[in-house]
């Protein structure tokens, strides 16, 4: 709540006060503003305050500071770095309200020039890892393999397109969890994206048949 609140108006300006970083008095001239009277009120306290009181006040702030993080950037401690010619990167989900209606997609893969027709594919296997220790998940794809790919015919000189080539197979759909970091470790040049998938909040009935 605002300091100026509890102040009736109206009020005589706060005393000069000594500045200590401007060299220089300060002085109030409205004295009704919670602004200039928060302002006076926190020069005050430091111009007062022993070193003993500011070293306590530094240390609140910092943990305030400390507790404002969130408990997925606190865990990510956990999640080593990465070797040599890997890349590791880093989701952080917002919370959501029903988190177990949510799952997320990762999609694994790099830009590529080819034509617009064909279905094209990278080999490779997305794999869950534990870690010992905390009990964590982290998923790492040690190697981006070949590119695969139908053979439909096309017109030799149609243009080729960019387009996003990923990792072949099923779909994985993982648990969106907002207190955890989503940490995938993939080769150097790979790319990661993500989209989160949502159910219907209706269930329906399934008839016999």
């Amino acid at each position: 709540m605002p300091l100026g609140f509890f102040v009736p108006h109206p009020v005589r300006p706060p005393p000069p006060l000594w500045h200590p970083y401007r060299k220089q008095f300060l002085e109030f001239d409205h004295p009704g503003t919670n602004k200039n009277l928060q302002a006076w009120f926190i020069l005050y306290i430091f111009k007062t305050m022993k070193p003993t009181g500011l070293l306590i006040l530094s240390s609140f702030i910092l943990a305030a500071a400390a507790s404002a993080q969130s408990e997925a950037e606190r865990n990510l401690k956990a999640f080593p770095p990465p070797e040599v010619g890997m890349t590791r990167h880093v989701l952080m989900l917002p919370p959501h309200n029903d988190e177990d209606s949510l799952r997320v997609e990762l999609q694994i893969g790099k830009l590529v020039s080819t034509d617009p027709v064909n279905h094209y594919f990278f080999g490779g296997s997305l794999e869950a890892v534990r870690i010992e220790g905390w009990g964590f998940t982290r998923y790492v794809l040690e190697e981006l393999g070949p590119m695969g790919g139908t053979l439909i015919g096309i017109d030799p000189d149609a243009p080729e397109v960019e387009r996003f080539i990923t990792l072949g197979g099923e779909i994985q759909l993982l648990r969106y969890n907002s207190r955890l970091p989503l940490v995938v470790y993939a080769p150097e040049g790979v790319e990661v994206r993500h989209r989160v998938w949502r159910a219907d909040a209706e269930m329906k009935p399934v008839p016999e048949g």
